[in-house]
């Protein structure tokens, strides 16, 4: 029997409690409709909730006022306000039974009411919900505030509040052309036994695992609604259904082949983690897309070694397929003995490391790996892992793990991703040497180490130690970009490590030359701008779509950079603390020409800057934005992702419209949210010019730009539901002021 008392017990307090009632009532509007319009409910349950939030220290005084004035001066969810597509109130329910029954949801939900002075819960009430989703009576709605309040407080990071719970589709499908099919792709997970008995504790494991995983992986506030089924004695499957849309379209199956590719890369590695796992046991796996993807026992004998490579896991042709228009790599083709079910498999021989993979919980925890690069426990892990004939202590944590898989290349590319976003560049570059003394030519390992030292010269204070850092990390760069199948990814690394050296050599001649530095001429940044910009036209070129994401973003901003200092040469060639700002409109001028060279503009308005070209930019920056999110999953490079596609939307719209104005707040609102929950895991935030710093660092810089915006953006032209249009002095006002430009001018010590 479930818990009765589990929502208060383990209920939210502090920061949770607030965001849940925040959720409960989204504005103050939210709760005087509640109050006025639903009277009956609102009588018993509003002097119950103001009772919790004063116990909870989210008001300071148990009445109306302090509770409205706190809906009033704290911000809700920032983000898309619209439901994903095709989400219904049964996913909702879905989400939050977290594979109990119904029932234990609801003898939660019933207790929670109580607390709160809400009409008690009853299981037909939610089933008429899901048969047919009409919120048309007073207890209907007082169950959707209860379910907003209970969905904020166990998965924040679905910003669904009650406001959007509403707009869920009344029929039970959510989509109006619903394909017969059972159309998307099925993950197979299977314990094998290679001399070693596979034991219940095993099967167990296994089980619990998926299951975790199922929840720890969530992208872009989407629920997911897979759960691990039973296909064999050691066998599990995890579905997951692709867009709404024709059942032959492999775009459609990209998001859901993502998700399932990251629980894989997830239990590849929890599995080399585990104590009990020995060379006697396999842990493999296939993904299958399409109309009606399989999920069964693996056809293959286990004694087929060859076909698996370190990850131990496959796809079909056609799932392939779908994680390439996902942005994924990492595959090669192989050919097992036998006949293959559905034609060639594909092998994940490595996962690239950056955002498209999140870390290993059990690595990041302190008895595996230090938290901090300072502390006795820190150089104990130092001296063990770089001088182990001078360690007198035995290995434990993850150095134990490795001894213990010594050639495992994903294990140890894991490892290292945790040390980098720790700040530990020197420990992770070892762990590499390790993969790279087995595969010299590994390109996850390769790209990992010019990363590293990419990340060295952007963190050195020094001008001659950073740039001695810049000239490994060119080196490292060649031997990569030395291949004729270098990923457009690589070349926007290489472009953006050109462009950082830049922004440093700015930061120098604004400070003025220091005399151990020499002397920097003006053309020594216009040549590494112009190295940078050779870079992202060769990513776009590599790229199958030729608009690589990164490569075209940052390409905006090197033809910016360069044609701004060329515009006013005197810029490079004196100390000045004047905040620069683009009075000649340059940033957007050349944002036009690169819009309309890619068929973002036509021709004939990409110079015009009106609302609409804004209009069409904003939505077009949002939707490339929303299918970036969705490919990513790291969680140190979501804050960075979010804040850079805010300074674009801000530096390079045709026009500072009210729209734009709250994207742009929204954008950066998400993204100081996704780097405070980096802080329990003692993980750094990505930064925009490549680097880590501390959570709480990043989140001052999100503050003063915020607080800039909030500045300088008149308050109505933010207010959700202005109509106002921001005047034209001050848009040219507002125009001028570059978010870029004052990133590149930043003076802090990190």
């Amino acid at each position: 029997m479930a818990d009765s008392n589990a929502v208060i017990v383990a209920g939210p307090t502090g920061d949770a409690a607030q965001g849940a009632l925040r959720s409960m009532f989204p504005t103050a509007a939210s709760f005087l409709t509640f109050r006025d319009h639903d009277r009956e409910i609102a009588q018993k349950a509003i002097p119950a909730i103001l009772r919790f939030a004063f116990q909870e220290s989210v008001i300071t005084a148990e009445n109306e006022k302090a509770f409205l004035d706190f809906l009033k001066k704290t911000r809700g969810p920032a983000g898309d306000r619209r439901l994903p597509p095709n989400v219904t109130f049964g996913d909702l329910i879905e989400t939050l039974s977290e594979h109990l029954s119904v029932n234990a949801l609801v003898a939660q939900l019933d207790h929670l009411a109580r607390t709160l002075g809400m009409p008690a819960v009853r299981a037909p009430m939610i089933t008429r919900l899901k048969k047919n989703f009409l919120a048309n009576t007073p207890k209907k709605r007082a169950l959707l505030r209860l379910l907003a309040f209970r969905l904020a407080a166990k998965h924040p990071d679905i910003p669904w509040d009650y406001e959007l719970l509403l707009q869920f589709p009344s029929n039970a499908s959510g989509a109006e052309d619903v394909f017969p099919e059972k159309a998307g792709a099925a993950l197979s997970v299977h314990l094998q036994g290679r001399g070693d008995i596979i034991t219940p504790a095993d099967v167990a494991w296994v089980k619990n695992e998926l299951a975790e995983c199922v929840n720890y992986i969530r992208m872009a506030g989407h629920p997911h609604k897979i759960s691990p089924e039973i296909i064999g004695a050691s066998s599990f499957a995890l579905r997951c259904s692709k867009d709404p849309g024709p059942p032959d379209e492999p775009r459609l199956y990209a998001r859901a082949v993502r998700i399932l590719l990251a629980v894989a890369h997830q239990m590849s590695v929890r599995w080399l983690v585990f104590p009990q796992m020995s060379p006697g046991k396999r842990l493999s796996m296939m993904i299958d897309a399409g109309p009606k993807p399989e999920a069964r026992p693996l056809d293959i004998p286990p004694g087929e070694n060859a076909l698996w490579d370190d990850s131990g896991i496959l796809l079909t042709e056609f799932a392939r397929l779908c994680a390439g228009l996902a942005n994924l790599k990492g595959f090669k083709p192989c050919r097992p003995a036998g006949p293959a079910p559905k034609g060639p498999l594909w092998s994940v021989v490595n996962f690239w490391p950056n955002h498209f993979y999140d870390y290993i919980p059990r690595l990041l925890g302190e008895d595996m790996l230090p938290a901090h690069a300072t502390g006795e426990e820190y150089d104990r892990f130092r001296q063990a892992l770089l001088f182990p004939e001078l360690s007198r202590t035995g290995s434990s944590g993850a150095l134990a793990v490795m001894h213990r898989c010594p050639q495992n290349s994903l294990l140890l590319l894991e490892i290292a991703k945790v040390l980098r976003a720790r700040r530990m560049p020197h420990e992770a570059d070892a762990v590499l040497t390790q993969v790279l003394m087995s595969h010299p030519d590994h390109p996850t390992a390769r790209f990992m180490r010019f990363l590293t030292y990419f990340y060295m010269a952007a963190d050195k204070r020094d001008f001659a130690s950073s740039s001695l850092a810049f000239e490994r990390a060119l080196a490292e760069s060649s031997r990569i970009t030395g291949q004729s199948d270098t990923d457009s990814e690589v070349w926007a690394a290489v472009g953006l490590l050109h462009f950082s050296r830049a922004v440093r050599l700015i930061r120098l001649i604004r400070d003025g030359n220091a005399p151990e530095t020499g002397s920097i001429r003006p053309q020594d940044i216009l040549d590494q701008l112009d190295e940078a910009k050779q870079c992202f036209y060769r990513g776009l070129a590599a790229s199958p779509t030729g608009q690589d994401m990164n490569c075209l973003f940052w390409l905006l901003y090197a033809l910016s950079f360069r044609e701004f200092f060329m515009a006013d040469p005197a810029l490079l060639r004196r100390r000045s603390r004047v905040a620069w700002t683009d009075r000649r409109d340059i940033f957007r001028r050349v944002a036009g020409r690169v819009l309309e060279n890619i068929g973002w503009l036509r021709p004939q308005k990409a110079a015009s800057g009106g609302d609409d070209d804004a209009d069409k930019v904003l939505e077009a920056v949002l939707l490339l934005f929303t299918r970036y999110e969705n490919a990513m999953y790291g969680r140190s490079y979501m804050p960075a992702a979010q804040y850079l596609f805010g300074m674009l939307l801000w530096d390079f719209c045709p026009r500072l419209t009210p729209a734009v104005c709250r994207a742009v707040l929204d954008l950066l609102a998400k993204a100081r949210a996704t780097a405070q929950k980096l802080v329990a895991d003692r993980l750094c935030v990505y930064t925009v010019m490549a680097g880590y710093i501390p959570a709480d660092v990043f989140m001052t810089r999100i503050d003063k730009i915020t607080n800039l915006i909030r500045k300088l953006a008149p308050e109505n032209s933010r207010a959700t539901g202005s109509e106002s249009l921001i005047s034209a002095a001050q848009e040219r006002k507002l125009s001028r002021i570059k978010l870029m430009l004052l990133e590149a001018d930043r003076r802090d010590s990190i």
